[in-house]
């Protein structure tokens, strides 16, 4: 997962948006999907809101934080 965030990290915004048209367009040109569609019509979307940035010092008051065995502690956002 290293390469893939220093890859995200390296790309604008416009970029990444780009990036994520053309993966659902191959997508939907290869009809990998189509078994999954609503009433024989339309595509579901799910969106995957689950993402967590991690950081070395507190970024803020609702951050999470885990501390490893050996005392070092990670904040969760």
């Amino acid at each position: 997962m290293d390469t893939v965030d220093d890859v995200m990290r390296l790309l604008k915004e416009n970029e990444l948006e780009e990036l994520k048209t053309w993966m659902i367009k191959i997508i939907l040109t290869k009809k990998t999907l189509h078994k999954f569609r609503f009433l024989d019509k339309y595509h579901q979307v799910a969106i995957d809101g689950s993402g967590m940035m991690s950081h070395s010092k507190k970024h803020c008051d609702h951050c999470l934080t885990k501390t490893s065995k050996k005392g070092k502690t990670t904040y969760f956002h």
